[in-house]
């Protein structure tokens, strides 16, 4: 009989490791411990505790699949919840815990260091991976698909916009190292068209340390000049005219150009990449421009428009404005739909430190500082050198360029209808405006 139980002990510890074991990597067992075997093999008491160990490690590899699916700002809450009590059995208990902490640290970790890979890893919101980059029809296909995905993984992982991960984004840099001016421009222009223009914003950061030229075509892929001209292929081209030294830029001439295209980006964007991409476009586009007999001081001024959308002076700072847009235009957007818009979208912010209400919002905006964003059109409201902050501790980002367009009668703007209010949980393709409106021609 000793020899049955002991037998019996033996079978059930390998089956207890093994469950356990797989219980934690996965979530689930496929041949767990019974509480009735644990029972007929280590009697009642330690039949029933070696029992529900095995289930609470399971529990807890549920809990760390549980959390590869989780909005990043819900783990806090959840591990707190998830803190075992006190009494008998609490060391392994602990030691769950402790699993499960590790998991969501390693969690938060590669969801910073790469959004777009972790979520394929994890195969969530419908991404696939890219497979060939030189299969453009696939690669277009497949980014389109995430540019609907993409502000949900940005919500969830609490992690700026991006459509490809690393690798894929290194594998498009290379191949587009291949191709000749013109069908960089074209793959790039199709990125744009699909991927929206913070996804090709998340590419061209994504590439800016392993190639600034790529990276600068990137972010102007997509935006033409007023002579429907790429802005982007007019970048590459001139990069290309000064390697082929078709245009004499020495090196003082270089350092003479530059120094006038910064002293118009002055004080303009937020970040230092932002002034280095807005300089090296500008750079590439004035060369071009000046092959074509466009120099001095009027070709900078328009190559320094057609990388930004143009710089107009607001409330006492510089900003880029939405490529398109005229200054007058831009005022009546701030002036009049924007302060209606965040009125009916409603909310609490935080300028100065202080609470206000979306109404008092409104009322400060039109003589609020604002600096450009990252993304084309989107400005952060400025209270002194702090931004005014969501009620959530992230920064408020206005989207000029979506605000509903202003018709004038008689030398009157008036807003147009609104419809509904965008939230922040179903962004149509970018960083959301305040609401949708309905445009007059559709």
């Amino acid at each position: 009989m000793k020899q049955d139980i002991s037998g019996l002990k033996e079978g059930l510890a390998a089956q207890f490791r093994d469950a356990m074991a797989e219980g934690m990597a996965t979530g689930k067992a496929t041949n767990p411990v019974s509480e009735a075997q644990a029972i007929a093999a280590y009697g009642q008491v330690d039949g029933v505790r070696r029992y529900r160990e095995q289930q609470e490690t399971i529990a807890t590899g549920a809990k760390i699949q549980e959390v590869k699916t989780m909005p990043t700002a819900a783990m806090k809450d959840f591990l707190e919840s998830s803190k075992p009590p006190p009494g008998d059995g609490f060391y392994d208990r602990q030691q769950n815990w402790n699993a499960l902490y590790r998991a969501v640290n390693e969690t938060v970790k590669a969801r910073a260091d790469d959004p777009v890979a972790f979520a394929l890893d994890n195969q969530t919101y419908g991404m696939t991976p890219l497979g060939s980059v030189q299969n453009v029809q696939a690669v277009m296909a497949e980014t389109q698909k995430r540019r609907a995905a993409m502000f949900n993984v940005s919500r969830d992982y609490g992690t700026p916009p991006a459509l490809f991960s690393k690798q894929e984004a290194h594998a498009i840099g290379n191949y587009l190292a291949t191709l000749q001016t013109p069908d960089k421009a074209g793959y790039l222009g199709q990125l744009a068209a699909n991927g929206g223009a913070d996804g090709v914003l998340s590419l061209s950061l994504q590439l800016k340390d392993k190639d600034m030229e790529l990276a600068t075509a990137a972010n102007l892929a997509g935006q033409s000049s007023t002579m429907g001209r790429n802005n982007g292929q007019l970048y590459l081209e001139g990069k290309d005219l000064i390697a082929q030294k078709l245009i004499k830029i020495d090196k003082a001439d270089e350092t003479g150009i530059r120094a006038q295209i910064n002293a118009l980006l002055f004080d303009v964007y937020q970040t230092p990449q932002g002034r280095e991409l807005a300089e090296e476009a500008a750079f590439g586009i004035y060369a071009k421009l000046a092959h074509e007999g466009k120099s001095g001081e009027a070709g900078i001024r328009q190559a320094v428009n057609l990388a930004t959308g143009g710089i107009m002076k607001f409330n006492g700072g510089n900003l880029a404005k939405p490529y398109g847009w005229t200054d007058s235009a831009f005022q009546d957007a701030v002036n009049i739909s924007l302060p209606q818009a965040i009125t009916k979208a409603g909310g609490e912010f935080y300028m100065g430190g202080q609470k206000i209400s979306a109404a008092e919002l409104a009322i400060k905006l039109p003589g609020a500082r604002l600096q450009t964003g990252g993304s084309p059109g989107t400005y952060l409201v400025m209270s002194g050198n702090v931004p005014v902050m969501r009620a959530d501790g992230r920064p408020y980002i206005l989207d000029v360029g979506r605000a509903p367009p202003v018709e004038r009668k008689e030398g009157v703007a008036k807003p147009l209808e609104v419809i509904t209010p965008w939230s922040t949980n179903d962004r149509p393709e970018r960083e959301p405006g305040p609401l949708e409106i309905k445009w007059p021609w559709l």
